[in-house]
């Protein structure tokens, strides 16, 4: 897997080219041997199945996740910024996707990351709402360990 970055502040950051902003939900963070992973959910009224099926099977993906940790939970799935106090936090990797799950209202998967993304970083996203920008620029990496 290739590299990571990180970056905190209210800039736009780099993000892969030719995505559209994908709201979601983060969820658990988890280590692996080969690095570690985060939860996503995505709500089905924001992605069909051909598109999680394109690219959350089996997917090396080029992602850029996005949220601010400040923000305030309105209501469900909404936030409320606390202006003057937002910072966007972003986090651009390379991970890797091995397959997604369905229910009637939302697509779920682990995304892993490399070994440079910190389990730390990585929990800023934590159970938060936000945003992923996911590209597939290949297919993910075998899986060794018999974790997903």
């Amino acid at each position: 897997m290739a590299t990571a970055t990180a970056s905190k502040g209210n800039r736009r950051p780099g993000r892969p080219a030719k995505t559209k902003p994908i709201p979601c939900n983060f969820g658990v963070v988890g280590n692996r041997k080969k690095g570690n992973r985060i939860g996503v959910a995505i709500s089905r009224d924001h992605v069909d199945l051909d598109r999680a099926d394109e690219l959350f099977t089996n997917a090396q993906l080029s992602v850029t996740l996005q949220c601010d940790p400040l923000a305030k939970e309105d209501a469900k799935g909404q936030q409320v910024a606390d202006y003057g106090k937002s910072k966007l936090v972003d986090c651009n990797f390379t991970g890797d996707v091995h397959g997604f799950s369905v229910r009637s209202d939302v697509v779920r998967f682990s995304l892993l990351t490399p070994t440079d993304v910190s389990i730390d970083r990585l929990a800023e996203f934590s159970f938060r709402a936000g945003t992923i920008f996911a590209e597939r620029t290949g297919d993910a990496e075998s899986d060794d360990t018999g974790e997903n």
